[in-house]
């Protein structure tokens, strides 16, 4: 493949000032286990809506039978709920999508003969419905009409005859009862349509970033939009010789779409993975380097995700594996006026066995970065663990990206043998605040306090005690505020 800097050329000009200087800080994140069983499958869907205390999370659960469940996992402010769906024999595992809209209604996309949806309204779940005309189907993608709030799905129909491609097909719910006609979004000779895509939407037409990948070993990603003048996706070539990871969204502020994606190619003489951004505006495509790293195999980058907050910042996350120097590193990276911050999320311990697998998204109600991530642990007693995780940022990253800080918090007494007192200092003006009590690995011990706090100095007690009245044992824990995208953190520790 040629080098990276050869193919930015092939798109328009780059932008000099967005190649930002790139800082590092120490980021403490709180981390909770969402699922102790999970099934360790490269695939995993997160997204929120507003009134949401955490992302949904799509993913797979062992069963009993041959297939996997599909599992539904959400924490309304009481601990984590899984709600499971047994998939029929025959179902691809992977091939599933998640989104949430107004008032929390959750849909639910799987391939089983065809495109099975679920919905979940008030908290009741619809039965699941195969979505007619749309046997074969699999690789789905799926948004929400941002107008109706009706879902959109694309997926990929495998070839009818000898010699024939990959399609990759829309569709659209119109009512309750009715889905539109199969509409072509790509078809082009003999090529395979991958699994990494994104559908998104362009104003109030839908858009999907793609991977083609041609016979021959060559691969593209591709962008396409509706054309509502037309009735047609107008097909646009966005980067040549690329593959890999792929993640889109739509900038809020700017109105443009902005693609996330891996790329590997032979450098120097050495394979170098490098994760890059496409930036479309008034004159075409910009492409920006993200992160670079080498190795040999090539590889080291892998599950890329991007999102955006309301501010028109990109976060993305990703993980570097392979390398030694840098094996099972999940990396949070945030782009804001002023540069590039690069935090680590998690490291792989040398117990544990794959690097981890991840997703990324936006808290709608606080702005802050949410990442979903699945990690496999083989330790010395040979027994083969997988867990789910949410991690979100702590106090520095956020206060320092945004500009803004709560003030300083003190907690008297500590250390403590039962109840402490935690006094926040004033802040400009009242907002939406959770207040926790967290253990050293994330996991929230007590909710201490969820709503509008003051402005004017503000305390808070916590008597010691876990959810369940249980007095908590000795050892070190955190009291947690977030708020508007910040968070501030007082370490305690507990004497019994």
């Amino acid at each position: 493949m040629r080098p990276l800097q050869r193919i930015f050329r092939l798109g328009s000009l780059v932008v000099p000032g967005l190649l930002c200087a790139i800082t590092s800080r120490a980021t403490v994140y709180s981390r909770e286990p969402i699922d102790l069983n999970p099934q360790f499958n490269p695939h995993i869907v997160a997204a929120s809506a507003a009134g949401m205390t955490s992302p949904g999370v799509l993913y797979l659960r062992p069963s009993s039978g041959i297939n996997p469940n599909i599992a539904y996992a959400e924490n309304p402010g009481t601990g984590w709920v899984v709600t499971e769906f047994p998939l029929p024999n025959g179902t691809s595992p992977g091939d599933y999508g998640l989104a949430i809209g107004p008032s929390g209604v959750v849909h639910i996309v799987y391939a089983h003969l065809g495109i099975v949806y679920i919905k979940r309204v008030s908290g009741v779940w619809s039965s699941p419905i195969t979505i007619p005309n749309t046997g074969g189907g699999g690789r789905i993608s799926i948004a929400l009409d941002p107008v109706t709030a009706r879902p959109h799905v694309t997926y990929v129909r495998g070839p009818a005859f000898p010699g024939d491609s990959d399609r990759l097909m829309h569709m659209y719910q119109i009512d309750d009862n009715t889905w539109s006609p199969e509409q072509l979004v790509y078809a082009n000779g003999s090529v395979v349509l991958e699994a990494q895509s994104n559908l998104f939407f362009v104003g109030n037409n839908p858009a999907i970033a793609f991977e083609v990948s041609f016979t021959g070993g060559a691969h593209e990603i591709r962008w396409s939009v509706w054309n509502p003048a037309f009735s047609v996706f107008d097909d646009n070539t966005v980067l040549a010789m690329a593959g890999g990871s792929l993640s889109a969204a739509l900038n809020p502020v700017s109105g443009e779409p902005v693609i996330a994606f891996q790329y590997n190619s032979d450098y120097g003489g050495l394979d170098k993975a490098v994760i890059a951004e496409a930036v479309h505006g008034p004159f075409g495509w910009t492409y920006v380097p993200v992160d670079s790293a080498y190795s040999a195999p090539y590889g080291d980058i892998s599950s890329v995700n991007m999102a955006m907050d309301a501010s028109g910042r990109d976060h993305v996350v990703y993980t570097k594996g392979l390398d030694p120097q840098l094996a099972g590193r999940l990396t949070w990276e945030v782009r804001h006026a002023v540069g590039v911050a690069r935090e680590l999320v998690w490291q792989l311990p040398p117990d544990w066995s794959q690097k981890p697998t991840s997703t990324l998204t936006i808290n709608a109600d606080s702005q802050s970065p949410e990442i979903v991530y699945l990690v496999d642990r083989v330790p010395a007693s040979g027994l083969e663990e997988t867990i789910l995780y949410l991690a979100r940022p702590g106090s520095n990253v956020a206060v320092e990206a945004r500009g803004g800080y709560d003030g300083p918090v003190t907690v008297t007494p500590n250390p403590t043998r039962s109840s402490i007192e935690a006094r926040f200092a004033p802040i400009n003006v009242s907002k939406w605040v959770q207040v926790s009590v967290v253990d050293v690995d994330g996991r929230r011990v007590r909710e201490l306090f969820k709503g509008e706090r003051p402005a004017a100095a503000w305390t808070i007690q916590w008597n010691g005690q876990d959810e369940n009245g249980a007095a908590v044992p000795a050892g070190v824990y955190f009291v947690t505020m977030r708020g508007n995208g910040e968070s501030v953190t007082k370490r305690v520790v507990m004497l019994r």
